[in-house]
Protein backbone atom coordinates (compact mmCIF):
# COMPACT_ATOMS: atom_id res chain seq x y z
CA UNK A 1 0.00 0.00 0.00
CA UNK A 2 1.62 3.34 -1.03
CA UNK A 3 0.58 6.84 0.59
CA UNK A 4 1.32 9.13 -1.94
CA UNK A 5 4.00 11.83 -1.43
CA UNK A 6 3.66 15.58 -1.78
CA UNK A 7 0.15 15.85 -0.45
CA UNK A 8 -1.09 19.15 -0.52
CA UNK A 9 -4.19 20.17 1.96
CA UNK A 10 -6.72 22.51 2.67
CA UNK A 11 -10.02 22.48 4.38
CA UNK A 12 -12.04 21.81 1.28
CA UNK A 13 -9.85 19.64 -0.79
CA UNK A 14 -6.85 17.33 -0.72
CA UNK A 15 -4.65 16.97 -4.07
CA UNK A 16 -1.37 14.59 -5.28
CA UNK A 17 0.30 14.89 -8.23
CA UNK A 18 0.01 11.67 -10.44
CA UNK A 19 3.55 12.19 -11.33
CA UNK A 20 4.99 11.80 -8.09
CA UNK A 21 3.98 8.26 -7.88
CA UNK A 22 6.68 6.27 -7.78
CA UNK A 23 6.54 2.77 -9.43
CA UNK A 24 6.78 -0.04 -7.71
CA UNK A 25 6.93 -3.75 -8.67
CA UNK A 26 4.37 -5.27 -6.17
CA UNK A 27 2.64 -2.04 -4.97
CA UNK A 28 -1.13 -3.33 -4.24
CA UNK A 29 -2.69 0.34 -4.41
CA UNK A 30 -3.25 3.46 -3.08
CA UNK A 31 -4.15 5.11 0.21
CA UNK A 32 -5.26 8.38 0.64
CA UNK A 33 -7.78 10.80 2.61
CA UNK A 34 -10.52 13.05 2.07
CA UNK A 35 -10.62 16.18 4.15
CA UNK A 36 -14.69 16.04 4.63
CA UNK A 37 -16.15 12.58 5.92
CA UNK A 38 -16.70 11.11 2.38
CA UNK A 39 -14.90 8.42 1.71
CA UNK A 40 -16.47 7.96 -1.82
CA UNK A 41 -14.29 8.33 -4.83
CA UNK A 42 -14.47 11.49 -6.94
CA UNK A 43 -14.41 11.69 -10.63
CA UNK A 44 -10.63 12.13 -10.41
CA UNK A 45 -10.15 9.36 -7.78
CA UNK A 46 -11.91 7.36 -10.08
CA UNK A 47 -9.37 8.26 -13.09
CA UNK A 48 -6.78 7.12 -11.13
CA UNK A 49 -7.92 3.51 -10.22
CA UNK A 50 -8.53 2.43 -13.39
CA UNK A 51 -5.05 3.57 -14.14
CA UNK A 52 -3.40 1.81 -11.27
CA UNK A 53 -5.70 -0.94 -10.54
CA UNK A 54 -5.28 -2.70 -7.13
CA UNK A 55 -7.31 -1.67 -3.97
CA UNK A 56 -7.81 1.50 -3.23
CA UNK A 57 -8.38 3.08 -0.04
CA UNK A 58 -9.78 5.94 1.04
CA UNK A 59 -10.55 7.47 4.33
CA UNK A 60 -12.89 10.61 4.88
CA UNK A 61 -12.50 12.58 8.47
CA UNK A 62 -12.21 12.56 11.13
CA UNK A 63 -10.37 9.14 9.76
CA UNK A 64 -12.45 6.53 11.64
CA UNK A 65 -13.01 3.13 10.66
CA UNK A 66 -16.56 3.81 9.72
CA UNK A 67 -15.39 6.69 7.44
CA UNK A 68 -13.38 4.04 5.00
CA UNK A 69 -13.76 2.52 2.17
CA UNK A 70 -11.96 0.57 -0.13
CA UNK A 71 -12.21 0.24 -3.83
CA UNK A 72 -11.16 -1.82 -7.06
CA UNK A 73 -9.96 -0.41 -10.08
CA UNK A 74 -12.98 -0.14 -11.70
CA UNK A 75 -14.39 1.88 -8.78
CA UNK A 76 -16.58 -0.73 -6.76
CA UNK A 77 -16.59 -0.31 -3.32
CA UNK A 78 -15.20 -4.37 -1.87
CA UNK A 79 -15.18 -5.21 2.12
CA UNK A 80 -11.55 -5.01 3.70
CA UNK A 81 -10.37 -6.16 7.15
CA UNK A 82 -8.00 -4.40 9.55
CA UNK A 83 -5.76 -6.78 10.95
CA UNK A 84 -2.83 -6.03 13.20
Amino acid sequence: MLIPPGIMVSRTMSSFSEWMLPTIEGMVGIFHSHPNSSSRPSAQDKRLFSQKGGINIIAGYPFELKNVSAYIGSGKEVPFKVVD
